[in-house]
């Protein structure tokens, strides 16, 4: 007496692993089965992949949300023997033709809900329909078992429909009609090459959209190397070289393939290759086998070897690390051609970069990264440059901050090693300096750039204009609203476009268009443009102040030392807040170095400086005055000579680091050449 063995389907579905990236892959498996129907004759089939969205927009169309999957095909069908073969789990049906492990429709149940059959075949001249479907819910097959015998001849026509996704997969089968039509092509390659006229015409549908045509994908693809061979272990390997046109979701890489069918993937070499026409393309090298088609697991994602070999070091079939790492260089020997030109046109990204004022900074990371040029793509823009290149710097800059103590106990080692730091350390410096004193090139041309703009002034905007132009100059110099909650930064505080040595008080406490009686005990309501404080005593007493007046270009301003001096006496005899919050007296022993930036060329203003008994500067373009009965120094300049000063005073650093300083504004250049040496053997 024998019994039947029954299968727990939906202990099946739940032993079975699926990964979540790997959900769409049940939907090409669908594809896989309706082209092995098609492969029944030699007869010219199609199969449609139709998008089913979740529920349509108001407007009708189909809505982006993506629940499920069509397959239609003209194939054989679901005669009896194929039906008994889809109700057998492990059926051995398609195991000698295609290899398959007879459980592929348990995939979609891991997936979707849903599995909905309806086919109508021939057989012996006679046509039939079998509809059934397929759930965890009711655990079978149900309906199927008694095919309806049709009076009138109808062509082949099968349609497989899974649907209702579950919440853990839904977000992996979101695809667009081009994007799965990609996957498809990618998926079934390797069975394409081997076949070519048997593949039938494949459509991926979604709503009203033209159709993606995965054989156009096919048709695209150049194989310049059909057959190759490699041999692992005692086991042969063989390799299909390919170039991709059209398929740019791809990524180059290898591929292992399994009867046909790509498996697992390995993303490798650079992407965006181009050819001997010009044509950009993507590589792809696709690797099968008898070990491979043997030991492909029952979800057809991975391969039952070890994938490193230190798992087992007396296996004595191969790994994937082995295949990979066997296959690899037949790649590279293949692409060689094209990477060497993809490499050329990084270093020319690079090179590029490398001569502008900005990239002159980071010389030091082109020289201790070797690997730099393999993070370089050719299509980089000078921002994705200089996030690179800063990163790398970083890295550069840990590395010597936080390395290990060098070892002392072999001296000419120790030396050498000492040394190199050195030099790494004083190449940093370098890169560092250059970076400050680009930075300060670039802030002297904006400078310029607003001074200038006032040759393009526009009578009809007239104060309101001058005022912004105003304001865009002060906040280039220390921003409005600087004050003890709103500390100064190294990049927007420039006061050394004045005088070196207000960048530094700057950070000991600066005020910015803020009233006198807000930042002192003083009830002085008066708004002085910048307020800085100099050294402070041990006493708690102000050393120094500065004080700076802004005027708007080319207005005519004769009371700003009146207006300075008047600033002046609301500090003395009061204390001022410093950054926390600390009262800082003024005295008569405070010194109080002012400034004054207007226009010294205005009508008038040369005699009202002789009335204050102001010096002229050498070359007419500003006064200056040491007060002793106040303590206070008094500097005016003009807003053009500000620029010069302040250009003449970087000069020779300018031109240290390979910038030059034009007569009229600061034009950062390459300097010297830059020689740069990638990867050189």
């Amino acid at each position: 007496m024998s019994m039947t063995v029954d299968v727990d389907v939906e202990s099946a579905v739940d032993n079975m692993k699926i990964a979540s990236s790997n959900a769409i892959k049940t939907v090409y498996e669908a594809v896989v089965n309706s082209i092995q129907s098609c492969r029944s004759d030699d007869t010219e089939h199609t199969i449609s992949v139709e998008i089913l969205s979740f529920n349509r927009t108001i407007d009708g169309k189909s809505s982006s949300h993506v629940d499920g999957f069509k397959i239609i095909d003209d194939g054989a069908g679901f005669n009896d023997d194929n039906y008994r073969s889809f109700c057998t789990i492990g059926s051995r049906l398609k195991k000698a033709k295609f290899g398959c492990k007879g459980v592929g429709r348990l995939s979609w149940l891991k997936v979707f809900r849903n599995v909905e059959v309806e086919s109508t075949y021939c057989l012996e001249g006679v046509s039939y329909r079998r509809s059934f479907t397929f759930n965890l819910k009711d655990k079978d097959v149900l309906g199927g078992e008694k095919p309806e015998r049709l009076e009138e001849s109808v062509p082949n026509k099968t349609v497989v429909k899974i649907s209702g996704c579950y919440d853990g997969y839904q977000k992996y089968i979101q695809v667009t009609a081009k994007g799965l039509a990609s996957g498809i092509s990618s998926h079934c390659i390797s069975s394409y090459l081997d076949l070519k006229k048997s593949v039938p015409l494949i459509k991926v549908i979604h709503g009203d959209d033209p159709p993606e045509i995965v054989n156009e994908i096919w048709e695209s693809t150049v194989s310049d190397k059909d057959h190759d061979s490699v041999t692992v272990k005692n086991r042969v390997f063989n390799i299909t070289h390919v170039k991709f046109y059209k398929s740019f979701d791809l990524k180059n890489g290898i591929s292992l393939c399994a009867d046909g069918l790509e498996v697992k993937s390995f993303e490798r070499f650079p992407q965006d290759l181009i050819d001997e026409d010009d044509r950009k393309f993507r590589y792809r090298c696709f690797v099968s086998g008898e070990l491979l088609d043997s030991t492909v697991n029952i979800s057809r994602d991975g391969f039952d070897l070890g994938t490193s070999l230190s798992v087992i070091d007396d296996f004595t079939d191969p790994t994937v690390d082995d295949i990979i790492k066997a296959v690899t260089p037949l790649s590279e020997d293949y692409l060689k051609l094209y990477t060497d030109s993809y490499n050329d046109r990084c270093r020319d990204v690079l090179r590029s970069f490398m001569d502008t004022d900005i990239g002159k900074s980071f010389s030091s990371v082109v020289k201790y990264s070797p690997n730099l040029i393999a993070s370089i793509t050719p299509d980089m823009t000078p921002e994705q440059m200089h996030k690179l290149m800063s990163d790398e710097y970083q890295k550069i800059e840990s590395e010597l901050l936080f390395s290990r103590s060098i070892s002392k106990k072999d001296k000419v080692r120790t030396s050498e090693a000492v040394e190199e730091r050195m030099v790494r350390i004083n190449d940093l410096h370098r890169d560092e300096l250059t970076r400050l004193f680009v930075h300060r090139g670039l802030v002297l041309s904006v400078f310029d750039e607003r001074l200038e703009s006032l040759n393009r002034f526009y009578p009809d905007k007239g104060e309101e204009y001058e005022m912004e132009l105003e304001s865009i100059i002060h906040d280039l110099l220390l921003p409005q609203g600087t004050d003890a909650k709103n500390v100064p930064t190294l990049s927007n505080c420039n006061l050394w476009i004045l005088d070196e040595r207000l960048n530094t008080y700057a950070f000991q406490g600066a005020y910015s268009n803020q009233r006198i009686c807000k930042i002192s005990d003083s009830p002085s309501e008066d708004v002085p443009d910048v307020v800085v404080f100099g050294d402070i005593r041990d006493n708690m007493n102000a050393e120094s102040i500065c004080i700076i007046e802004l005027k708007r270009p080319n207005r005519a301003d004769t009371g700003i030392i009146d207006q300075i001096n008047r600033y002046i006496s609301a500090f003395i005899g009061h204390k001022i807040k410093n950054y926390r919050n600390e009262g800082i007296s003024v005295d008569d022993k405070t010194t109080f170095y002012c400034y004054a930036v207007c226009n010294t060329n205005s009508p008038g203003f040369d005699d009202k400086m002789r009335f204050l008994n102001m010096n002229k500067k050498f070359g007419g373009r500003g006064y200056y005055l040491w007060n002793s009965n106040v303590g206070a120094s008094y500097d005016v300049i003009d807003h053009h000579q500000l620029f010069a000063d302040a250009k003449i005073r970087n000069k020779v650093f300018f031109e240290l680091i390979g910038m030059e300083v034009g007569a009229d504004t600061v034009i950062v250049t390459k300097g010297e050449q830059l020689e740069v040496r990638l990867n050189d053997e």
